[in-house]
């Protein structure tokens, strides 16, 4: 696992698709915060994540590489002024192992834990001493689960 330079968030604004293109440009001035290169889908090519802050939101960029050109991801964007301010922070875990967590699929405290296995390396979103979501790549799609309620 390497971290991106910061370079690459011009890379983005130029080659990637609309939806992305239109939400870094919607809240200028953009931040980079956080970047990794790791392969999240294990097929042994370099994906990009990239973790940027805006003037109003915080948001989460991923690039999987397939047959050598990128598809974007947007896996979350959230205000900061509404949820939870400045708090955040982003992990990347680079485990090949199938990894077991108690989780819940929905973001409801009411619904009970239970374990998912992880088959792939993932990121993990935090609020310190608050929520955390997972994000990882299973089955040809992202998928999100919640770690703290």
């Amino acid at each position: 696992m390497k971290n991106v330079i910061v370079v690459i968030t011009s890379i983005v604004v130029l080659i990637y698709p609309l939806s992305v293109i239109n939400i870094l440009a919607q809240n200028i001035p953009l931040g980079y915060y956080n970047g990794y290169v790791i392969d999240l889908n294990l097929d042994k090519k370099d994906d990009i994540v990239l973790f940027f802050k805006t003037e109003s939101k915080y948001i989460l960029i991923v690039l999987i590489n397939e047959a050598n050109n990128y598809k974007s991801y947007v896996l979350d964007e959230w205000n900061i002024d509404t949820e939870y301010g400045n708090a955040y922070n982003m992990y990347v875990f680079p485990s090949y192992e199938k990894q077991k967590i108690m989780a819940r699929r929905v973001p409801d405290a009411e619904n009970k834990k239970e374990e998912i296995v992880i088959p792939s390396p993932f990121i993990l979103l935090t609020i310190p001493e608050s929520t955390s979501t997972l994000f990882y790549w299973d089955k040809g799609k992202f998928n999100q689960i919640w770690i703290t309620i």
